[in-house]
């Protein structure tokens, strides 16, 4: 009879942290990218005049994304609506739970 607690541990144990590395960095970018796209969708179709103005150029939605993701703040960009303020509130806390993971 096959023993599944010893197949589980063996699968765990070969999960090197390597690959958990690679899967960090994996999702840390492919959040970047999404989030870039919503907030200049956010900040374009639902933003005043000054967040159009900042977030209509792409790497400027990625310069922001960016700096918001990693915790850097520099505060020359920001959020004045309550709908990109709401949305930046969950980016934070959704890039914190998958640290956390």
């Amino acid at each position: 009879m096959i023993n599944l607690n010893r197949i589980l541990y063996s699968f765990r144990r070969d999960i090197s942290i390597k690959t958990k590395g690679k899967l960090f960095i994996l999702h840390n970018l492919i959040i970047l990218i999404v989030f870039t796209y919503i907030y200049r969708f956010i900040a374009l179709n639902y933003g005043n005049e000054t967040e159009k103005k900042q977030f209509s150029k792409l790497e400027n939605s990625f310069y922001f994304t960016t700096v918001t993701q990693f915790g850097i703040g520099y505060g020359d960009i920001v959020p004045e609506t309550k709908i990109m303020k709401r949305f930046c509130i969950a980016h934070i806390i959704i890039v914190f739970l998958i640290i956390l993971y």
